[in-house]
């Protein structure tokens, strides 16, 4: 069952007009050299932060002039070894020099780019855009055209998050199933409960890959979202 559910998404303009087909303008900026995967222990120490990125760059630490963190993710896979991800944008003298001395594809060129909204049309729309599927797409493009003027109405077939939270927990505790409301049926979308990787789960009955027994799996080949942390 499809549900409306654009509460938060519209806004009260009337909307412009037909969206423009150009492709988005990008902005370029400051050229930086960025650091992709640098793996750093959970409680590490800015200075400790500092003299990794130097290794990496082959440059003493005070030859640095900024740091910026672009991207911070948790690795908590081995829990006894929780570890922060960053990516990394660097200031420093000669970049070219230490682009081609470090030779690593982890480390590149960074381009500050920005996004462009497409220019709007010169008519007014005779309807209310619709988009299905509340997942980050959904969610971004309805945001987008409401801060635009539009009125976008954002359709669902799942539950809400909250609903939806203690759904897919019965789900991987238990493996009863609720196919409106699971891992991939909802608000958010696939992306509420992972970072957007899939696998089959053909043999599995629960998510911690315990036997099904007699028990029935019919379900159990059913495409579901993995979790990584």
């Amino acid at each position: 069952m499809w549900t409306v559910n654009a509460a938060g998404i519209t806004c009260s303009g009337p909307g412009a007009a037909a969206i423009s087909r150009e492709f988005p303008r990008r902005k370029e900026r400051d050229r930086v050299i960025r650091v992709n995967q640098l793996k750093m222990s959970k409680s590490h120490t800015e200075d400790e932060l500092r003299k990794a990125v130097a290794k990496k760059l082959r440059i003493s630490s005070e030859a640095i002039s900024a740091i910026t963190i672009r991207r911070m993710s948790i690795d908590a896979r081995d829990t006894g070894n929780i570890r922060k991800i960053y990516t990394l944008d660097i200031k420093a003298p000669k970049e070219e020099r230490i682009l081609k001395r470090v030779n690593n594809p982890n480390i590149t060129r960074a381009e500050d780019i920005h996004y462009v909204f497409p220019a709007s049309g010169s008519e007014p729309l005779k309807e209310r855009p619709i988009i299905a599927g509340a997942g980050p797409a959904g969610l971004f493009c309805a945001y987008m055209l409401a801060s635009r003027g539009y009125r976008p109405i954002l359709i669902e077939r799942g539950k809400s998050v909250e609903e939806r939270t203690r759904d897919v927990s019965l789900f991987w505790k238990d493996g009863i199933l609720k196919p409106e409301s699971n891992a991939q049926f909802g608000e958010g979308g696939a992306g509420t409960f992972s970072d957007g990787k899939l696998n089959s789960g053909v043999h599995e009955c629960y998510r911690g890959r315990r036997s099904c027994g007699n028990r029935d799996a019919s379900w159990a080949g059913l495409v579901h979202s993995t979790i990584d942390y």
